[in-house]
């Protein structure tokens, strides 16, 4: 049974609009901590498509009797390209993410690649909506405009979003499971990122909709798939934020030295989740207290990292202590917050 002009704006006003609200508290969250970047801006893009395309869903339902011919037109064309606007900046703003947390020069080069990829994919389809539409005369006829766009269409989107969202997925899962984290900080990372996989269900459903029901399950499932778009390309810095990793990357970086940090052996109170100093180090992690040596106008000032390792702690903590974090572990995982 197809979806109601009433499902349709109630998807369309609740979906997309919490997905505006996420993307504010976002950038509110990149703003305060001074980390805007270029994956803010595709959000911001993605925000302002969202937005024409909220009112041009809700002219697309309105009374077919209420809109000129060539209103309902333009107004299609609108629902159909801001559509693919939203789904490509919300698709390159997770992929600047990706970008702005790797270290490798080799993979970066590779994302930039995929992002010259990306847009060139949005230019391809952006064309041939017009290249199917323009020439037919029929849908433009009808009391409620849109075009019935086919197999090719579905083609390519199937192939573009598929292969696209598998890029997002395998590289930040590269990434994060070859970096020196405990196994639930892994786990927990890549599930963030994994949640692409919800962009591309959306993106399916839409693509069988176009071909097999059209109509307003057609739009219905385009305005799911944006929804889910934004709200996903925001996940991984409101996750972030949620869970505590913004207490954990700003005490790592307010605390941590400008040299690596030098350990003695001390019957003063442990950190759970620290198993171990360093190679070959024999003292126990029971018995073993942090100190860090740093020089400030010809001083020396021992500092403790308890409060930096409880801010990791935060964004790591287990219901058990078998994922034991190195101060390596920490380090590597401040740096990757850092970009966060």
């Amino acid at each position: 049974m197809p979806p109601s002009v009433k499902q349709l704006r109630i998807v369309n006003c609740v979906l997309c609009g919490f997905g505006l609200l996420v993307t504010a508290l976002r950038l509110v969250i990149r703003y305060r901590r001074r980390k805007l970047w270029w994956d803010d801006f595709w959000i911001i893009a993605a925000a302002l498509c969202t937005i024409v395309l909220m009112v041009a869903n809700f002219y697309h339902t309105a009374d077919p009797d209420s809109l000129p011919r060539s209103t309902k037109i333009a107004v299609y064309w609108l629902c159909i390209q801001f559509y693919y606007g939203v789904t490509w900046t919300s698709r390159l703003s997770i992929l600047c993410t990706v970008i702005r947390i790797t270290s490798t020069p080799y993979m970066r080069r590779f994302l930039h690649i995929c992002a010259y990829l990306f847009g060139i994919s949005w230019i391809i389809l952006f064309a041939q909506v017009f290249w199917v539409c323009v020439p037919e005369q029929t849908w433009k006829n009808m009391p409620t405009p849109q075009c019935l766009l086919g197999d090719d269409v579905a083609v390519a989107q199937s192939i573009t979003f598929i292969g696209t969202d598998a890029i997002l997925v395998y590289a930040p899962v590269q990434l994060i499971w070859n970096a020196r984290l405990p196994q639930g900080a892994k786990i927990r990372l890549i599930a963030i990122f994994a949640a692409t996989i919800l962009t591309t269900a959306a993106s399916l459903y839409y693509i069988y909709a176009m071909l097999r029901i059209n109509g307003i399950t057609e739009e219905f499932a385009a305005t799911v798939h944006d929804g889910i778009s934004i709200l996903v390309a925001n996940l991984s810095v409101i996750t972030s934020f949620v869970f505590g990793s913004v207490s954990a990357s700003s005490s790592l970086e307010e605390h941590s030295p400008t040299a690596w940090p030098t350990f003695r052996r001390t019957p003063a109170r442990s950190f759970g989740f620290i198993s171990s100093l360093g190679p070959e180090r024999a003292a126990s992690p029971a018995h073993v207290q942090f100190h860090v040596e740093v020089e400030r106008d010809y001083h020396t000032k021992s500092e403790s990292l308890e409060q930096v390792l409880e801010g990791a702690g935060t964004f790591i903590r287990q219901d058990d202590n078998k994922d034991d974090m190195t101060i390596p572990e920490v380090i590597e995982l401040r740096d990757m917050l850092k970009r966060v």
